[in-house]
């Protein structure tokens, strides 16, 4: 099912003959590392690598107003923003997934280095990849989701 997704994501975002060899060795990568069983790494390593090379890079290392994250904070990832502070207390004005700093750098860490980090809850990180891809789905629910999730009842 992983395979089945990251190929469906390749051909509904990447403009065809639009050369992108990038992507096409990220996606190779992912394919040959999904053999050995699924992984939540894999599949959001390849997310972000094909956002960043479609232009839709994901900063995991400034806020939404260019500063440094910090381990101690909160933040919100909204899609054309970016990752914006939050104070946990406050009600939230607007929906989206809240990650701690310490998290994020975490996540940086691993996308310069590639080791995934052992302990890490990749849900919210999903939902970041996800929001973030929906600006190049269109909002459009991809195949492999509605199968993923058809099986999953059954």
């Amino acid at each position: 099912m992983s395979g089945l997704y990251v190929n469906e994501l390749v051909n509904r975002v990447v403009p065809r003959f639009d050369p992108h060899p990038d992507i096409f060795v990220s996606y190779g990568e992912s394919v040959e590392a999904l053999s050995s069983g699924p992984s939540e790494a894999i599949l959001r390593r390849f997310e972000l690598r094909l956002l960043s090379e479609l232009g839709y890079r994901v900063d995991w290392l400034c806020d939404s107003e260019g500063d440094a994250i910090q381990p101690e904070c909160a933040y919100r990832f909204e899609v054309g923003r970016g990752f914006c502070p939050v104070v946990l207390s406050e009600k939230p004005s607007v929906a989206g997934p809240v990650i701690m700093g310490a998290q994020m750098t975490a996540v940086a860490n691993w996308l310069a280095v590639g080791q995934a980090p052992p302990a890490l809850d990749w849900a919210p990180f999903k939902q970041v990849t996800r929001a973030a891809l929906s600006q190049l789905t269109a909002g459009r629910t991809l195949h492999s989701r509605d199968i993923y999730r058809q099986l999953k009842k059954t």
